[in-house]
């Protein structure tokens, strides 16, 4: 689910010549990554495989717009020396 997630998007920018949003450090790749831990923890308790998908899919909607709205990002790495 995280592979199709991800590259579903990956190769809808690439299509599109932008900059992939994966790259980016907005949260796309990490919610992915939540939902399939929830998902998989929900099946692991035996809920019902219809629940835990509404629920999951649920909660990976919510987190990305919150994420959004919120603008929620994830910390970058740069090679660049900060200006002094």
């Amino acid at each position: 689910a995280v592979v199709t997630g991800v590259f579903g998007g990956l190769l809808r920018d690439l299509i599109c010549r932008q900059a992939p949003l994966v790259l980016h450090n907005e949260l796309y790749a990490s919610v992915s990554l939540i939902v399939a831990c929830l998902y998989l923890g929900l099946h692991h308790y035996n809920i019902d495989d219809n629940i835990s998908i509404i629920v999951s899919l649920v909660a990976g909607y919510l987190i990305r717009m919150a994420s959004i709205r919120f603008k929620w990002r994830l910390p970058t790495f740069s090679l660049l020396e900060p200006a002094k």
